[in-house]
């Protein structure tokens, strides 16, 4: 139930909006950390009685590996307080890809759209992304939405996928360390999988391109098309050489590594399927 103070609060943003001012912001407000807290509250209370009171361990446990921080449980007053707002974020990750692995599926996704519903009252411009169990910028999201999303899905239970699927996955959690340039890399290395799957020769991407050209083994039913995959590849392995990680440059921006994995991320399904339902 949304009481009174809320509605009015609703209103004054909504009129506000009406007259031409935006207020998104990527700034994270102390309601939107106590509504979430909330939600956290009643996830820890459900899953603690079916698996034996250690949801909140496991969640804290995700959060140390990640942050390397001393961490043994996370309370609804410790998300509630919580003034780092990359710890909390993290933390909002955790909790879901924890209920995901306990195998509660339907009360992650309802904790998603609860706090995509949070963070859209409250008009914050992140979203969480189920597919994934990450924190994305709104302007990335119909990317990630149409892009990474159906890469996920697509990757999942082909064994014959596997080496993409560990250096796509590790792309994206490289870009939600705050990594660029290791995303780069993974990225690359994604791509490199999905031609090794596809039986292309070439110990490189630079080779395995020239030999996806010669061989006409890259789908497309006209030549345009097939001059632009291409030649976002031939970008994907430059950025590759000249940003990533295996060549210790450090001024890749996480805007870089996400035009990369998106623009990867759209190769992989072009070239071994659209994803299963």
């Amino acid at each position: 139930m949304t009481l009174y103070g809320e509605r009015m609060r609703v209103q004054l943003l909504e009129r506000a909006e009406a007259e031409g001012t935006s207020r998104w912001t990527a700034t994270i407000p102390p309601q939107v950390r106590v509504k979430i807290a909330h939600l956290f509250k009643a996830e820890n209370s459900y899953l603690n009685v079916l698996n034996g009171d250690r949801f909140a361990a496991f969640v804290a446990a995700r959060v140390s590996r990640s942050e390397g921080l001393l961490l043994d449980t996370v309370t609804f007053d410790d998300l509630a307080r919580m003034e780092d707002q990359g710890l909390f974020l993290s933390f909002v990750e955790a909790i879901h890809a924890q209920a995901v692995v306990d195998g509660y599926v339907g009360r992650s996704q309802e904790f998603v759209d609860s706090v995509n519903k949070i963070f859209d009252a409250h008009r914050v411009a992140f979203r969480l992304v189920a597919g994934a169990s990450q924190i994305v910028p709104l302007d990335s999201y119909e990317l990630h939405t149409t892009v990474v999303e159906p890469v996920i899905r697509l990757l999942h239970g082909r064994p014959d996928l596997h080496g993409v699927q560990i250096a796509y996955m590790n792309s994206l959690n490289e870009i939600a360390d705050g990594k660029p340039a290791d995303a780069i890399t993974d990225a690359g290395t994604a791509l490199q999988e999905t031609f090794k799957a596809l039986h292309v020769p070439g110990k490189v991407l630079g080779d395995q391109i020239k030999s996806v050209r010669l061989s006409g083994q890259l789908p497309g039913r006209d030549a345009p098309m097939l001059d632009a995959v291409v030649k976002a590849m031939e970008w994907v392995a430059s950025e590759r050489n000249q940003n990533g990680d295996a060549h210790n440059v450090t001024d890749a921006k996480l805007d870089d590594a996400w035009l990369i994995v998106h623009v990867v991320g759209a190769l992989i399904v072009r070239l071994v399927g659209s994803p299963r339902e």
